[in-house]
Order: C-alpha cells, then sequence, then structure tokens
C-alpha cells in the first residue's frame, strides 16, 4: 500500500531565520567591500555591493530550487504510482476490499495533486524571482561598467579640461581651461568684465587649491575647493587678498564641467 507523504511545513520561525541570513549577508558583504574596494568612488561602491549581494542571494535561490525541483520530482512520481495503483485496483473490481481500497487511493490522489501543484506554484515564484535576479545583476552590472568607463577618462588628470565657474556672492560668470600633471595644475580663466589671466595650484585627496593671477590685477584670489564623485562638478570657497576681511573678500565657487569639441561633436544636431 502507499502511504500518504507528509505535506511540508514552512514555520514561522524557519522564515526569521531566512531574514536573518539575509541582514547578516548584506552586512557582511558591505563590510567586505568596505575594504576591498576602498579607492572606489561612493557611487561605484554602492553598486558593486549591490552586485555582490544580488549574487550572493542568486546562488542561494539556485540552491533552493535544486532542493525544489527533486522535491517536485518525487511528488510527481508519487502521483504517478497511485495513478497505477488505482488503474490495477479497477483492473480487478471482483477482489475483496476493492471498493475500500478505491476509496483511499481516490483519497489519497486527491492529497498528492493537491501537493504537488502547491509544489508547483512554489517553484514558480523561485523561477520568476530568480529570473528578477538574474535581470537586477545585468542592470547593475551594465551600469557599473558605465561609470568605470567614465571615471576612467578622469583617472589621469580628473580636473583637466574646460569649466564654466561662477563667484557668488558677486555673481561673477566665466570659464576656465585647465591642466593637470600629476598633482600640479594650471591653467587659464576668462570673466565679466574682462578680467582674465592664469591659474596654478594642486589638486591631493580631489580638494583642488588654485591661486588666481589676474592680467590686471596680479595675484588676486585664492580658490579652494572640492571635485565631486561623478568628476563633472567642483564646488569651494575663494578669498580675495585684497579685500580680506572685509565685505565682498569672500565667498563661495562652482563650476560644471563642460562638454569637450569632440563630445560636442558626436552630439546629434537638433531637428529643424
Amino acid at each position: 500500500m502507499i502511504e500518504a507523504a507528509p505535506r511540508p511545513v514552512f514555520s514561522s520561525a524557519r522564515r526569521r531565520n531566512r531574514f536573518r541570513q539575509f541582514g547578516l549577508i548584506t552586512l557582511a558583504v558591505a563590510l567586505i567591500a568596505g575594504d576591498l574596494l576602498p579607492a572606489e568612488l561612493p557611487a561605484q561602491q554602492s553598486l558593486t555591493n549591490a552586485l555582490l549581494v544580488e549574487r550572493e542571494m542568486l546562488q542561494e535561490d539556485v540552491a533552493k530550487h535544486a532542493v525544489a525541483a527533486t522535491a517536485r520530482n518525487a511528488m510527481g512520481q508519487r502521483v504517478t504510482d497511485l495513478h497505477r495503483a488505482l488503474d490495477e485496483v479497477v483492473a480487478a473490481p471482483a477482489v475483496q476490499g476493492a471498493a475500500e481500497r478505491l476509496e483511499r487511493l481516490l483519497s489519497q490522489i486527491d492529497v498528492a495533486e493537491g501537493d504537488r501543484d502547491a509544489a508547483f506554484d512554489a517553484e514558480r515564484l523561485l523561477l520568476e524571482r530568480i529570473l528578477e535576479r538574474e535581470r537586477r545583476i545585468g542592470a547593475l552590472e551594465r551600469r557599473l561598467a558605465e561609470l568605470r568607463s567614465r571615471d576612467e577618462r578622469h583617472v589621469v588628470g580628473e580636473v583637466t579640461g574646460t569649466w564654466s565657474l561662477t563667484l557668488m556672492p558677486i555673481d561673477q560668470r566665466g570659464r576656465c581651461r585647465l591642466t593637470q600633471d600629476g598633482t600640479l595644475v594650471r591653467g587659464t580663466y576668462e570673466l565679466d568684465g574682462g578680467f582674465s589671466g592664469s591659474l596654478q595650484g594642486t589638486f591631493v585627496n580631489r580638494t583642488l587649491v588654485l591661486q588666481r593671477i589676474d592680467s590686471r590685477l596680479g595675484k588676486s584670489m585664492e580658490l579652494r575647493g572640492a571635485l565631486a564623485p561623478d568628476a563633472q562638478r567642483m564646488r569651494g570657497t575663494w578669498l580675495n587678498f585684497e579685500l580680506a576681511g572685509s565685505v565682498g573678500g569672500s565667498g563661495h565657487w562652482v563650476a560644471e564641467r563642460l562638454p569637450t569639441a569632440e563630445e560636442s561633436e558626436s552630439e546629434p544636431s537638433p531637428e529643424r
């Protein structure tokens, strides 16, 4: 006689343990990534951490699917065995006790088919979760590759390029062209009011310090600022040597990287 298989039990304690494991994995991955990838920019590091977590969880889900597939096959085989036993009973109706066996088998088949269908549903949810993780991993890998490709262009001479420049609160605007060689930075600028001249200074630990040497005023200003993680913006403070300590002698500034001529040419022109 084929006995009914016990139904799988998913306790609340088991669910709590699963969430606890997820929390520990997330924490461990974040700590490990922080130790191994100190040089990465914040956006890259966040994406790397998320990617590591997704891959870890995908491995767990794949392992769970292997268990679920084994259980599904076993339940399918049980349904097949019960139907075979049912066919044998139906083929010999005159045997004593056939009616009782037939009734018992029908009941067992109902239970076994319910268990099999429930296993199919659970497996389907797991497969959908695996598919979604695969999609997220692909999206994270593409985004991380884009960031790394963009940031690689600024590894040598991160501040090299042309920048729009605004000095506040005097609202004086213009642009500057900088060239970085190691930690040394030099360049030129033009500002509203016909002011122009040269810039020279240093760039260390993503901090920029520049001396402004004006063609009319001489050494007139110091600018200090920081480069944003995306290497597309800078902001900081300025100090006018002549007016230091008085009204209008200091303020803050912002700069935004302007596209190079090559990038501008590659952009499609607007339709007329």
